[in-house]
């Protein structure tokens, strides 16, 4: 693949656009290592297009995971890099469609970890409308979880993590009405977790 992209600028979205139209992405896929597409600085705009597919075409793999992951495994520092520039215009240029903010923030959770709380302000920087935050699915999938779960409590925590990146930015007065509705979320959550206790008290066959 690596030799096929080096000569053929186009091959990158050939593939993903024959790959998926065949496979139709059922999880199988997603440890696909193709980070070669990152040495490349003046292809990205190849990148791009391809992000712009996966997201219109609304592939997912398994566990709820968007197939534009696939794009951002494996990265070594200097892809990393060039991955987390792209990210940011990406962000920048699709900050009130929803449906991209969405996908590209469920990719920096995965892929762009240590980027995400940098990112995550950022777009606030630019998109603060509390109407538009709270569409978007913030915390991710917790996954699959052993032993007896309290899910109020874990996604509370989840959101509590979301208002400690909130109160380390240096623009909190913008960020009120965004505050206030996280701090409604995790009371919510934990609301949740006392009547899942209560349940599983009554019922401990329920778990």
């Amino acid at each position: 693949f690596a030799n096929i992209y080096s000569q053929h600028h186009d091959f990158l979205f050939d593939f993903f656009s024959h790959f998926f139209s065949i496979k139709k992405s059922h999880g199988h896929n997603e440890h696909m290592n193709i980070s070669f597409i990152w040495d490349y600085p003046n292809r990205t705009n190849k990148i791009e297009k391809v992000i712009d597919y996966l997201i219109g075409s609304d592939f997912y793999l398994g566990l709820g995971g968007h197939s534009v992951s696939i794009l951002f495994n494996n990265l070594n520092k200097i892809q990393f890099e060039a991955a987390y520039i792209l990210v940011k215009k990406i962000i920048k240029k699709n900050q009130s469609n929803r449906t991209y903010i969405e996908v590209i923030f469920d990719t920096i959770r995965t892929n762009l970890q240590s980027k995400h709380d940098e990112l995550f302000l950022f777009f606030l920087g630019l998109n603060n409308d509390v109407e538009f935050f709270r569409t978007i699915d913030w915390i991710g999938n917790p996954g699959v979880q052993t032993g007896n779960v309290i899910w109020g409590e874990l996604y509370a925590k989840r959101w509590e993590k979301v208002l400690n990146i909130l109160n380390s930015s240096n623009e909190q007065l913008r960020l009120i009405p965004i505050k206030n509705f996280v701090k409604k979320r995790i009371q919510s959550e934990y609301n949740r977790a006392e009547d899942e206790r209560m349940r599983y008290f009554i019922r401990p066959d329920f778990r």
